[in-house]
């Protein structure tokens, strides 16, 4: 069992990162070894609390978690100013992804230097607070990018399915 753990642990690390050019870290399908971390830390915030207010726990989506990091990745490139700029398309992607959909709810933030931070902070907003506790998400993805100078970008995209 440690020789498995150990072998996926360096199949995870083993996972990059490559930059745009523009000093953009783009992570790479699978994740690295950071975003996995950072994602099973959020889920395990937003859902012990989902589970205290009486709600049912979301489940991770890979492919919204792409399309949240494509998000972060135009907010981090300047491709896009922060925002929810193109929603609807995130929204009809992930719908598309997950074979169907109801309603789509979306943070974003950036400077928040961990998960806890971000988490906090949406959970201190009453906007954000309410799609965190929308009893009919179902499902969410989590991106984040990390900008040249550092900042990190976030993009918390939920679907009810």
């Amino acid at each position: 069992m440690k020789i498995f753990f150990l072998l996926t642990l360096l199949m995870v690390s083993s996972c990059g990162s490559d930059s745009n050019g523009n000093g953009v870290t783009k992570l790479t399908p699978g994740g690295s070894a950071e975003e996995v971390a950072w994602t099973n830390e959020f889920m395990g915030l937003i859902n012990a609390h989902r589970s205290s207010q009486g709600l049912d726990v979301l489940t991770e989506n890979d492919d919204m978690s792409d399309i949240a990091r494509g998000h972060s990745n135009k907010m981090a490139d300047g491709d896009v100013g922060f925002g929810h700029s193109g929603f609807s398309g995130r929204c009809s992607a992930a719908r598309s992804a997950l074979g169907g959909g109801n309603w789509c709810g979306e943070n974003v933030a950036r400077g928040q230097v961990s998960p806890q931070a971000v988490f906090n902070s949406w959970l201190n907003s009453p906007d954000h607070r309410d799609n965190l506790e929308n009893p009919r998400a179902t499902h969410m993805g989590l991106g984040f990018v990390r900008s040249s100078s550092g900042g990190l970008y976030w993009t918390q995209l939920f679907l009810e399915r």
